[in-house]
C-alpha cells in the first residue's frame, strides 16, 4: 500500500488568535484589536495545519543509505551493526503528531503524554505511528532503544491540527522533560506557524533538540515566515531525498534546510496493525530519520550539549552527494 503525505497551511480558524508573552506563555484570544503588541513576543491567527506526509529490513533503503558514503546501496543496514541495540538508550523522543499506536516493532511501547485536538487516544490517521517507527521501530527505525512519547494534536482523521494545540504540545513536552531530566528530542512532521517556532526555541533553550519537516511544496522554505525564527544551531529543518540521491521532487529546500534524509517511499509501521508496515513519502518521513540519528548519537555522547550534538552531526553528514534537481540546497545528507 502506498501513501503520499502532503502538507499545506490552509483555512484560518474563525476570529481566533494566539499570543506568546515574553515568558513564552500561550494565551488564546478571539479578538486582539485591544491588545498592546509591545506587551507580547508574538501574536498571530490560529491557523489549521496538516501533517507533512511486511517489515523486512531489505525494503528499508533509508537505513541502508545513511550508513554508507556513496551509492550504490550495499545492502548493509543499521540493524546489522553491533551498536544498533544501544542506539537511543536513555533518550526521550517526543512525537508531536496524530498519535502513536502500539506495534510489535517497538522495544518499548509508546507513552501517551497528551491528547489534544480530538482527545482520542489512538492514531486514526497513521501518520504519527509511521513517523515514530522511523525513529525507533526495530528493523525500520534508527534508534531502537529510544523512549517514544506521543503528544497527539490532530483534530480529525485527516490529521488537521490547530497551531495553538501544537504550541500547547510543546509546553507538555517541556514539563515532562523537566520531570525526567533526560536528553530530549522533538519530531514535528507538520506544517508550521511562528508561534510554534518560538515555542520550539524555548524547548531548545532548555537543552532539547527539535527536528521539523521542511514541507512538500517544492519551494524555498526559508522564504516562509513560519521558519524564520527557528534556532538552526540547536535543531534541524529537514528536506527529503530518494534512493537515487536526488532531492525529492516534492521537497522544500533553501538555506535554512541544513539537512536532507531519505523521505521518498519509506517503509515504517502501520497504525492499523501491530505487525504490518506501510510505505509513505514526504519530508514527514525524512525528519524522523534525522530525529533517530540525533537520538542514536546523543545516546553515545550523552554529556554533550544540544548545540554540540547538532554541530557534530552536521560535520559528520555526507557531503556533496545529492542531485539538487535545480534546487538551491545545502548538500548535506544525514549519516550515522
Amino acid at each position: 500500500m502506498n501513501r503520499f503525505i502532503f502538507f499545506v497551511n490552509i483555512v484560518l480558524s474563525k476570529e481566533k488568535y494566539i499570543t506568546l508573552d515574553k515568558d513564552y506563555v500561550l494565551t488564546p484570544f478571539h479578538h486582539v484589536h485591544h491588545l498592546d503588541k509591545n506587551d507580547f513576543l508574538h501574536i498571530e491567527e490560529d491557523i489549521i495545519l496538516k501533517p507533512h506526509s511486511s517489515c523486512n529490513g531489505d525494503n528499508v533503503w533509508g537505513s541502508d543509505r545513511i550508513n554508507q558514503e556513496s551509492l550504490p546501496l550495499d545492502g548493509v543496514f543499521l540493524d546489522d551493526s553491533s551498536d544498533y541495540n544501544s542506539y537511543g538508550e536513555n533518550i526521550d523522543v517526543y512525537v508531536i503528531d496524530t498519535g502513536v499506536n502500539n506495534h510489535e516493532k517497538f522495544l518499548r511501547q509508546p507513552i501517551w503524554l497528551g491528547e489534544l485536538g480530538d482527545k482520542i487516544k489512538s492514531d486514526i490517521n497513521g501518520h504519527g505511528t509511521h513517523v515514530a517507527g522511523t525513529i525507533a521501530g526495530k528493523n525500520v527505525g534508527v534508534a531502537y532503544r529510544s523512549t517514544i512519547y506521543s503528544v497527539k494534536i490532530s483534530m480529525n482523521p485527516e490529521g488537521h491540527a490547530y497551531c495553538s494545540d501544537m504550541a500547547r504540545a510543546v509546553d507538555i513536552v517541556i514539563e515532562n522533560m523537566k520531570k525526567t531530566g533526560k536528553n530530549s528530542v522533538i519530531n514535528l512532521s507538520y506544517g508550521m506557524c511562528r508561534t510554534v517556532s518560538l515555542k520550539l526555541n524555548q524547548f531548545m533553550s532548555l537543552g532539547g533538540i527539535a527536528n521539523v519537516a521542511a514541507g512538500n511544496d517544492n519551494t524555498d522554505s526559508c522564504s516562509y515566515g513560519e521558519y524564520i525564527d527557528f534556532d538552526l544551531d540547536k535543531g534541524f529543518i529537514v528536506g527529503s531525498t530518494n534512493r537515487y540521491d536526488d532531492v525529492s521532487s516534492f521537497s522544500n529546500y533553501g538555506s535554512c534546510v541544513e539537512m536532507y534524509a531519505p523521505g521518498s517511499h519509506i517503509l515504517s509501521l502501520d497504525s492499523t496493525s501491530e505487525t504490518q508496515c506501510v510505505y509513505m513519502s514526504g519530508t514527514s518521513m525524512a525528519s524522523p530519520m534525522v530525529a533517530g540519528v540525533v537520538s542514536a548519537y546523543w545516546s553515545e555522547y550523552s554529556d554533550l550539549s544540544n548545540d554540540i550534538i547538532i554541530s557534530n552531526i552536521k560535520l559528520n553528514s555526507i557531503k556533496n552527494k545529492l542531485n539538487p534537481k535545480n534546487k538551491i540546497i545545502n548538500n548535506n545528507l544525514i549519516s550515522l
